[in-house]
């Protein structure tokens, strides 16, 4: 095997020590629409590595104007396992027809580190789902193609 080849899977093996575990439980909330209904949840974020993190929470997504977390920021101490974190999801009066959803995005904050460090940051997200009302009579279209080359096979 190649020298190169070796010390590189030696330097990926010692990163994955220092790589941290954050998670979300459940990872999403489905949501069927009914008019003049709104709806709030929780989750959990995980600190599976017992470490003292800061993480920051925000929105993104076609409903995020919709969606109101009430945690902007988490702070794990080494002896906390998860926080919840809770949402609420006011809809507009009229939702499309089909899926529409939001993600609500944690992100570790990182610590200051030397210059010339190499550091990863780590982001999961929770998806609200809401499956809007569908008409008596609806078409939904899936298109799967593969281009090789020159030539497009549908």
């Amino acid at each position: 095997m190649n020298k190169k080849i070796i010390i590189w899977i030696g330097i990926i093996l010692l990163l994955f020590n220092l790589v941290t575990a954050l998670g979300i439980r459940p990872s999403k909330t489905m949501h069927t629409f009914e008019k003049g209904q709104d709806f709030s949840g929780e989750f959990w974020v995980v600190n599976n590595d017992a470490q003292a993190i800061t993480t920051t929470i925000s929105v993104e997504g076609g409903l995020s104007t919709f969606v109101t977390i009430q945690e902007k920021e988490l702070h794990f101490r080494e002896n906390e396992d998860a926080k919840a974190v809770h949402f609420v999801v006011k809809l507009p009066s009229v939702v499309p027809a089909g899926i529409s959803s939001a993600n609500i995005v944690v992100e570790r904050n990182l610590a200051q580190t030397d210059l010339g460090t190499i550091s990863s940051k780590v982001i999961v997200k929770h998806k609200i789902i809401v499956e809007g009302p569908y008409p008596d009579k609806y078409i939904e279209n899936k298109l799967n193609f593969r281009d090789d080359g020159g030539k497009i096979t549908l």
